[in-house]
């Protein structure tokens, strides 16, 4: 009657130890899913200062850009102002000199188009010049929209992957348990069919 008792306390020890070692595995397969969700979550977040960093830096340069176009849209109204006291300076020089030949008409029309040329040229020289920077500050403005789609785009990505990992790890966690309590569940019937069989 001793030896169906130790049998049976063995294969029921048997049972509970191999439970006890499952439900840690368990346990292990828990933390490790809590810590791939916390590393993940910390991944996205750690991508998505690194994008807008790589965002600050284009919208530095993107400033300067803006910037630099100030400064050439006011030197351009400078020296259309110029050119256009110039022009006065010119009319009120050749009215002056009338007396000395020529007729009025052809010094206004000398004066004026020295001064259309000159405002030709300086249109030419700096609607490059304006066209140059429109197009600098809109690629800028086209880098800074994709950083952020992107950085938005592949930090989600680092996150639901992630938690899907640990949706998995979880998932195995909680079959192992299941599983230890059927084995433990069977290791009890095991040794209880043992003691009947040898009584």
């Amino acid at each position: 009657m001793e030896l169906k008792i130790a049998a049976a306390i063995l294969t029921a020890a048997s049972g509970v130890t191999s439970y006890m070692g499952a439900r840690a595995e368990a346990n292990r397969l828990d933390s490790n899913a809590d810590s791939v969700l916390d590393k993940a979550e910390y991944d996205s977040i750690v991508l998505k200062r690194k994008y807008q960093d790589d965002t600050q830096q284009i919208a530095f340069q993107k400033s300067l850009a803006e910037y630099n176009k100030s400064q050439e849209l006011t030197s351009f109204t400078q020296e259309v102002q110029i050119l256009e006291d110039d022009f006065e300076a010119q009319l009120a020089k050749g009215i002056m000199s009338m007396g000395y030949g020529g007729t009025f008409s052809s010094v206004i029309d000398a004066a004026e188009k020295k001064a259309n040329d000159k405002l030709k040229a300086i249109y030419s020289e700096n609607s490059d010049k304006f066209l140059q920077s429109n197009m600098q500050i809109d690629e800028y403005d086209r880098q800074i929209l994709n950083l952020n789609e992107v950085g938005e785009a592949e930090s989600k990505m680092v996150l639901h992957t992630g938690q899907v990992q640990s949706m998995q790890l979880q998932q195995q966690a909680d079959s192992t348990r299941l599983a230890a309590k059927g084995a433990l569940l069977g290791t009890f019937a095991q040794a209880g069919m043992n003691y009947k069989l040898m009584s």
